[in-house]
């Protein structure tokens, strides 16, 4: 007898994974049987010389499971032609063999497996049509520009129209649509396939419907069904967010431009501020990192000369949590030249106060260094948020400048009157006589407000770095800078 090819017939797709992709089984039973069969495929090779080929047989037309499983004489009566004959299907040719989704096996166990009767698929028709869009999307470095020419295309359409419609929306929902058509093709023909009632149960779910509840809104954009439908804070958009392809264009053109708008502050802010903005990335924190990481302003900002010693216990002002600002410390930034009223140019200075025992800061803009110009800044500091009880200041060498100007401050009568009429308390960072522990003694006094400075810096210099502003105009960037720090 001549055997051209043989066929091995499994309904566990586990086991069909196993063998086909080689991966290891963790039961040394498993392992063993699997071992069997391969040795018994060689044999077989040897003496037949043909091809083995591995497929799937659903449970209720496996012949093997009449006896493995176990079955009445009524059972066995019923299925005595199967028992004989095998499937009915067996008869035909590999088109006619029944199909059956295959959900357990990878895609190199599925190119290994025989899959023309095995493999559900949506017919052509049900596929999502692609055109070619109008505008090539590689041409924009900014998600800014694109939707403005997109929108200003969409403007022309509809005053030919005649037709009422927010331009810019329409350019929005252009590129959504257009990225998710070119990256969610599958995910988008099964939902169009299930709302026209030709999904059947054994149809394969896509595994990022499944895991992301997915569905199409009116405007047949994908988006995903979350958990906070009943939190009356955010909007529909956040409570639904749209699904973008992580390495699509538009994504990396959205990443970059909410990463602007957070002042480059890294990216855990970013990924939230585009979570908030009502998008949804599968792996959004590896892809915002991935695409912030090239980003020439926080290269510059975020460079260090050397790494930071080790941090010691934290000081009871940083634990002891009793109202924002209840612990305060004060510093100055470097100046700032604004225009004024006559156009001339002149300084203008910041004053910083951060709260030690949580991370929120407050930034007030002052026309100089004096004791006036301080109380008026002071007082309005506890007019917007509190009295504090202590009030903070450091001894670094690199603060000196600022440092000689608070020390003038608080060493005034007018402002130790103000102190005692208020029951305020004034510290210093503690100087010690050994130069190592006073580093150390240091490190987590100044730390917050070091690290209140650097935030400030690295967004103040994106307000600052180079243009001339006007006080006012100034003044209106310092509060959206704070706001955005405080976020944090």
């Amino acid at each position: 007898m001549t055997v051209d090819h043989l066929r091995l017939w499994s309904d566990a797709q586990v086991v069909l994974e196993w063998l086909t992709s080689g991966c290891k089984s963790k039961s040394r039973f498993t392992s063993n049987r699997l071992e069997d069969i391969t040795s018994m495929k060689l044999k077989l090779q040897e003496q037949y010389n043909c091809d083995i080929s591995h497929h799937y047989v659903a449970t209720t037309s496996n012949v093997a499971d009449m006896l493995t499983r176990g079955l009445t004489a009524k059972e066995f009566v019923k299925k005595t032609s199967l028992w004989l004959h095998g499937p009915d299907s067996l008869g035909g040719t590999s088109g006619q063999w029944p199909t059956s989704p295959l959900y357990c096996l990878s895609d190199e166990a599925m190119r290994a497996v025989d899959l023309q009767s095995q493999q559900v698929t949506i017919e052509p028709s049900e596929q999502q049509s692609t055109t070619q869009p109008i505008i090539n999307i590689n041409d924009f470095s900014s998600l800014k520009r694109l939707y403005g020419v997109t929108a200003m295309v969409f403007q022309f359409i509809n005053k030919l129209k005649h037709r009422q419609a927010d331009a810019r929306e329409q350019a929005k929902v252009y590129w959504l649509k257009t990225m998710q058509e070119e990256s969610f093709v599958t995910e988008i023909s099964y939902l169009q396939a299930r709302e026209k009632g030709k999904t059947t149960k054994s149809t394969i779910v896509p595994k990022l419907l499944t895991s992301l509840n997915g569905f199409l809104d009116e405007t047949g954009t994908l988006r995903c069904r979350g958990r906070l439908s009943k939190l009356n804070k955010y909007s529909y958009a956040v409570h639904n967010p749209v699904l973008l392809s992580k390495d699509h264009r538009l994504t990396v053109l959205m990443i970059n431009d909410q990463h602007r708008r957070c002042k480059h502050l890294g990216v855990g802010t970013t990924l939230t501020e585009l979570r908030e903005s009502g998008h949804w990335i599968p792996g959004g924190r590896q892809a915002v990192k991935r695409i912030i990481k090239d980003c020439i302003t926080c290269r510059k900002l975020n460079a260090l000369a050397f790494d930071y010693p080790k941090m010691t216990s934290l000081p009871k002002e940083r634990l002891s949590f009793i109202k924002p600002f209840n612990n305060t410390a004060i510093d100055y930034t470097g100046h700032i030249f604004v225009q004024d009223e006559g156009g001339d140019m002149k300084k203008m200075y910041v004053v910083l106060y951060t709260c030690l025992a949580i991370r929120c800061i407050h930034l007030d803009l002052v026309p100089d260094l004096s004791l006036k110009s301080f109380l008026q800044s002071f007082r309005r500091f506890c007019s917007t948020y509190c009295v504090p009880e202590f009030l903070y200041t450091d001894n670094a060498k690199q603060f000196l400048a600022s440092q000689r100007v608070l020390n003038n401050i608080f060493i005034s009568d007018e402002f130790q009157e103000h102190l005692t009429q208020h029951n305020i308390k004034h510290r210093t960072i503690p100087v010690m006589l050994n130069q190592p522990v006073r580093i150390k003694a240091q490190q987590h006094s100044k730390s917050k407000l070091q690290d209140a400075q650097r935030g400030r810096q690295q967004s103040g210099k994106l307000i600052s770095s180079s243009l001339w502003y006007e006080t006012e105009e100034y003044s209106r960037h310092v509060s959206p800078t704070y706001l955005m720090l405080n976020s944090v």
